[in-house]
């Protein structure tokens, strides 16, 4: 690489993690196709500015010139651009640091998007929701039951096995008790 960099290999200690984000100017996501990056939401709440295309759900997560820099779609000098603007804007440093940690913290956190769910939910018709669970519910993905599809005891055993929306779930149904 034509500028200094440091390779930090692989890191399975979260608190690690966190210090070696924190440490980063920006965060470059050169993605040509993408939807919800981890990757980019774990540096945003270390208070990292994002730079990456304006592609998928990008535009959701980084505010043009207020929490990172969206660069054109596929096009190398428009991330170069972007990565030199966060680095030298005229902004106070902190300013996009600050906003990048507020966004994440306001519209990505799991309570936001729980409560989010629960306001869904709540606007869903209840009689179209079966009185007793499908035989096969268990191979029943999480939104059928958002549409009304699966009954929300079901949610509650969910909650207990599912990898990526268990505290999700089990917010909700705590909410909506």
């Amino acid at each position: 690489l034509p500028f200094p960099s440091t390779s930090v290999g692989q890191i399975d200690d979260d608190n690690r993690l966190s210090v070696i984000y924190s440490a980063a100017d920006c965060f470059v996501a050169p993605s040509l196709e993408e939807n919800m990056a981890n990757t980019c939401l774990e540096a945003m709440s270390c208070g990292v500015p994002l730079v990456a295309f304006d592609v998928g759900g990008m535009p959701d997560l980084i505010g043009h010139k207020k929490t990172g820099y969206l660069s054109r779609p596929m096009d190398g000098s428009s991330l170069a651009e972007g990565i030199c603007w966060v680095l030298h804007t005229d902004q106070p440093s902190n300013q996009l640091s600050f906003a990048a940690r507020h966004k994440a913290e306001q519209k990505f956190s799991l309570r936001y998007q729980a409560l989010r769910f629960l306001q869904l939910i709540k606007q869903l018709p209840t009689e179209s929701r079966p009185h007793s669970p499908p035989s096969k519910w268990r191979a029943m993905p999480t939104h059928y039951w958002l549409l009304g599809k699966i009954d929300p005891l079901i949610v509650r055993y969910l909650s207990s096995w599912s990898f990526y929306g268990g505290d999700l779930l089990h917010f909700i149904c705590e909410q909506s008790a």
